[in-house]
């Protein structure tokens, strides 16, 4: 998630050309999102974990592309900067959408650890995340291969839903 948050508010940030207020609803909407996103996957029954999971990741990566692309729907010219509602909707849905995804994914990660370390991993996992994207990943990976990488990551556990891993689903 860690790594995520960071893409989004880059991304978000890339389109509108900076701006404080834009930041501060990207992150109050990366923290509703990611609440949202708990609440549903608390309700989730526990028999579908992989591809609830994999669809949770895929959502964040979706809610990416949008704000990647979104010149593309916009009604702008070549060159200009979007407006301030322009960008504070951009930033509401980059920070909303992908917060969703891993939020949603958070509760069914613990599940499988039966809640033992969770928050512990989760910590440790945003540590070593911010750490990874800041110094190795940003510099010399491009965004959608470090999404990409973030996906599997996040992912895989899932698949086989294999309890020594799940730790690494719950981090990322």
């Amino acid at each position: 998630a860690q790594v995520f948050q960071a893409l989004a508010i880059r991304e978000v940030l890339g389109q509108v050309e900076g701006s404080e207020a834009v930041l501060g609803v990207a992150l109050a909407a990366w923290l509703l999102g990611g609440a949202a996103g708990v609440l549903l996957g608390r309700r989730f029954p526990g028999t579908a974990l992989g591809p609830a999971a994999v669809s949770a990741a895929a959502l964040a990566i979706l809610g990416l592309l949008a704000v990647r692309f979104a010149r593309g729907w916009l009604p702008l010219a070549p060159g200009e900067v979007p407006g301030i509602g322009t960008g504070l909707l951009l930033a509401a849905g980059g920070g909303f959408v992908p917060a969703l995804g891993y939020g949603f994914a958070f509760p069914l990660g613990a599940r499988l650890l039966d809640g033992k370390g969770a928050y512990a991993i989760e910590a440790a996992g945003a540590l070593v995340g911010g750490a990874l994207f800041t110094f190795v990943l940003a510099p010399c990976v491009p965004p959608a291969g470090i999404a990409a990488l973030a996906l599997g990551v996040s992912a895989a556990p899932f698949l086989g839903a294999a309890r020594p891993v799940a730790g690494i689903a719950v981090a990322a």
